[in-house]
C-alpha cells in the first residue's frame, strides 16, 4: 500500500488551549494538592500518568460540573479553527482524558470525531468518583498514552508524521516523528534544545499554517 504523504500529531493541553485543562479543574477544587503533584513531577517523582490519575481520582463531581469547570475556563488556539479547515489529516493524541478535551471543543463548538482522537476514559461512578481507564497505555511509556507508539503506527502509513507539542509528555516522540513543532518556552522546547534534538519552535497555529501552507 503507498504511503500518504502527511499527517499532523497534536498535543491537546497547553498545545491547542491556553492552559492546562486538569491544572485547571485542580485549581478550582483542590489546589493544594495540585501544588504537591507539580513539586512531585518537577523532581521525577511521579510520572504523567501518576500525576494525571492522582489529581483527577481525588475528586468528587458530577461529569455535568467537570465540563462545566474545564469549559468555562479554557480557551482555544483561535488560529486551530483556519489550520483545522485547511489540514486534512490530523490527530489529536493527547495524555489528558476524552473528557478533558470535549468539554473544551464543545464549549467552542468545535466537531472532531472521537475517532480522530487518542486519550484517557474518564468512567463517572454513581457516587461522583472518578475513574481512569488507558485504552492506549503501552508498558515502557509513562504517559498513559504511548504518544511514541503512536507516532509509529503512523510512520507506517505517512511518508512524514509531523508532531506539534509542548510538554513532558511529548518527549517520547522525539527521535520517532519525522518533524517535531515544540512550543516556545516550555519543557518540550527546552527538552529538544539541551539533547540536541531537531526541532522548529512556534507561538501558536499561526505559525504552523505558515510553515506549510503558502
Amino acid at each position: 500500500m503507498e504511503k500518504k504523504d502527511r499527517i499532523f500529531l497534536i498535543d491537546f493541553d497547553n498545545t491547542l488551549t491556553n492552559k492546562d485543562t486538569t491544572d485547571t479543574i485542580m485549581i478550582k477544587y483542590n489546589k493544594t494538592l495540585l501544588d504537591n503533584y507539580q513539586n512531585r513531577i518537577r523532581k521525577g517523582e511521579i510520572n504523567v500518568k501518576e500525576y494525571l490519575s492522582g489529581l483527577l481520582e481525588s475528586l468528587t463531581i458530577s461529569k455535568e460540573d467537570f465540563y462545566k469547570s474545564i469549559g468555562d475556563n479554557v480557551d482555544i488556539d483561535n488560529n486551530f479553527i483556519n489550520f483545522k479547515n485547511q489540514i486534512e489529516d490530523f490527530r489529536i493524541v493527547s495524555a489528558g482524558t476524552y473528557e478533558n478535551i470535549f468539554a473544551v471543543l464543545e464549549k467552542n463548538k468545535i466537531n472532531i470525531d472521537k475517532k480522530m482522537i487518542y486519550a484517557n476514559e474518564l468512567l463517572f461512578l454513581n457516587n461522583n468518583k472518578i475513574k481512569i481507564e488507558y485504552p492506549f497505555d503501552v508498558d515502557d511509556c509513562f504517559e498513559g498514552v504511548c504518544k511514541k507508539s503512536i507516532v509509529k503506527k503512523y510512520k507506517e502509513l505517512y511518508k512524514e508524521v509531523v508532531f506539534i507539542g509542548d510538554g513532558l509528555s511529548d518527549i517520547s516522540v522525539c527521535g520517532v516523528a519525522d518533524i517535531i513543532f515544540a512550543r516556545r518556552d516550555h519543557s518540550l522546547e527546552k527538552y529538544c534544545e539541551k539533547n540536541n534534538i531537531s526541532h522548529i519552535k512556534y507561538d501558536d497555529f499561526d505559525d504552523i499554517i505558515k510553515y506549510y501552507i503558502k
